[in-house]
């Protein structure tokens, strides 16, 4: 079990067992006001279904599938950017991808399929490829969460994790 802890938050979540893995942060890209549009791209194959299993160490094929009735995902091959509007501000997430130049493809497909929205970008400052793009699209960071876990380590592949679901969703 994971989940996405604020720093008060934190000694209590250790209180029942849960360790500390990594930081997650928030990065944002400001638009106008308003309600954002959907920016759902649409895909026919469901290769991005495994690759996601292999970047996170577990299956969460039920997630996903809830995320795509929504909006289904932009993809290229086995890589795939899911994207949601929210009450104010869009969300890019989860997103995995094989190399920067996928991830930064995916990314201007959907920033350009929704129009000129702000946005969320919730990523893995481990992945240094994930930082680059996003500063390369203008998104800075906004919020800082401790990812942390209880139970069995999982052993995913970071450095495939351009988004996050979320700290909501993880």
């Amino acid at each position: 079990m994971k989940l996405d802890a604020t720093e008060q938050g934190q000694p209590l979540y250790e209180k029942f067992g849960f360790r500390s893995e990594q930081v997650v942060e928030r990065w944002s890209r400001p638009g106008p006001t308003g309600t954002p549009e959907s920016a759902a791209g649409a895909t026919r194959s469901r290769e991005w279904n495994a690759s996601d299993t292999d970047a996170f160490g577990v299956d969460r094929s039920q997630l996903l599938d809830k995320l795509a009735e929504r909006n289904p995902p932009f993809s290229v091959a086995r890589s795939y950017l899911f994207t949601r509007p929210g009450r104010h501000t869009a969300y890019l997430g989860p997103c995995v991808a094989d190399d920067p130049e996928t991830a930064r493809t995916l990314v201007g497909r959907a920033l350009q399929a929704a129009g000129s929205c702000g946005w969320f970008w919730d990523l893995l400052p481990k992945n240094a490829s994930a930082i680059a793009v996003a500063q390369d699209l203008d998104f800075s960071p906004n919020r800082r969460l401790r990812r942390m876990v209880r139970g069995k380590d999982l052993q995913g592949h970071d450095e495939s994790i351009y988004a996050i679901s979320g700290f909501e969703l993880g």
